[in-house]
């Protein structure tokens, strides 16, 4: 957290680490847990882009056979340690990895996260007093086209059991 109101809103920054500074996300947390102005910084000297509030509608998708669905697995309570400190969490499975999580953690819960394809999430710090790391202003993302958006975007895709 790197800033704040007497309203409750608070300024949230997230830093995506590897190797080098890789990006750097904000948002403003509202009281009700709203986000507003979410803002992006691809690479240590990126320009700082004002994210759209996209309302975008989902295509839809094909039923599932529920049977194929996989069992929930019970939570397992551990104790873990990582740079920003000794958490107890639950850690919970899923089909894109293993997760550490702690509810008490706020604006995220994760303590760590062991994906599959994606990669890993290692809360390396926390707290109240951090200094923003976005600054410059943010420039709105170009508008695009709707021409622009290929063809083969537009059209569902197809339902594959």
């Amino acid at each position: 957290m790197v800033g704040g109101d007497a309203e409750g809103r608070r300024r949230i920054e997230i830093e995506i680490l590897k190797g080098g500074r890789l990006a750097r996300f904000g948002y403003d947390l509202l009281v009700d847990g709203r986000r507003t102005r979410q803002i992006a910084q691809l690479g240590d000297q990126g320009a700082v882009l004002l994210m759209p509030d996209l309302k975008l509608s989902l295509p839809e998708t094909g039923t599932m056979d529920v049977s194929k669905i996989p069992k929930a697995r019970a939570k397992k309570w551990k104790r873990i340690k990582v740079p920003a400190g000794t958490f107890r969490c639950q850690e919970v499975q899923s089909v894109q990895g293993v997760a550490c999580i702690d509810q008490t953690l706020m604006p995220m819960n994760v303590v760590r996260f062991e994906g599959k394809l994606a990669g890993r999430m290692i809360l390396m710090a926390r707290g109240f007093d951090a200094k923003p790391n976005i600054l410059g202003t943010p420039r709105a993302l170009p508008k695009l086209s709707p021409s622009a958006i290929p063809e083969l975007l537009k059209q569902p895709s197809p339902i594959t059991p």
